[in-house]
């Protein structure tokens, strides 16, 4: 009988993940870095437009748009007060068409299930975005069809 022993070389990664060689290791914590500085990078954008802009308490209340009467239950409502222009930038990185003042997002709930609850960028493929001049505009248009003007001011001004 001959002993054999064998003996071999493992690196293993910061997250405990294991590799056959060295260079595979150094890709992959390469990799795991980059992708943690987008995560920690969007979570920062995340975090300030959520504190300076979004208004939780207008949540799932729908704008009122002519060509949108009734809603899908899978439809959800975010409403967001842009007022500085590191909100208006990042809401216009994450959704497109932003604007100062409010805005009403329309989403499909699955689609921004990412960004709200996981915290992660949503791979959404349809929002709407209302700026509060055009949902003034349309109620307006909605009245006139019955033959009635209106006009609007914001209180207090």
């Amino acid at each position: 009988m001959i002993e054999v022993v064998k003996q071999y070389v493992e690196y293993e990664a910061d997250d405990g993940r294991v590799f056959h060689t060295k260079e595979e290791c150094m890709q992959y914590e390469e990799r795991r870095a980059t992708e943690l500085e987008k995560e920690n990078e969007f979570l920062e954008k995340y975090n300030y437009l959520m504190g300076n802009s979004w208004i939780p308490s207008y949540d799932s209340i729908p704008p009122h748009t002519c060509e949108n009467e009734t809603f899908s239950s899978d439809v959800g409502f975010i409403w967001f007060d842009i007022k500085d222009k590191k909100s208006y930038d990042i809401f216009e990185e994450f959704f497109g068409d932003a604007e100062y003042g409010l805005i009403c997002l329309e989403h499909w709930y699955f689609e921004m299930e990412d960004l709200f609850y996981h915290k992660k960028f949503p791979k959404y493929s349809e929002t709407y975005v209302y700026s509060f001049k055009n949902i003034l505009e349309s109620i307006q248009g909605y009245l006139k069809q019955f033959g009635y003007e209106a006009s609007f001011s914001k209180v207090g001004e």
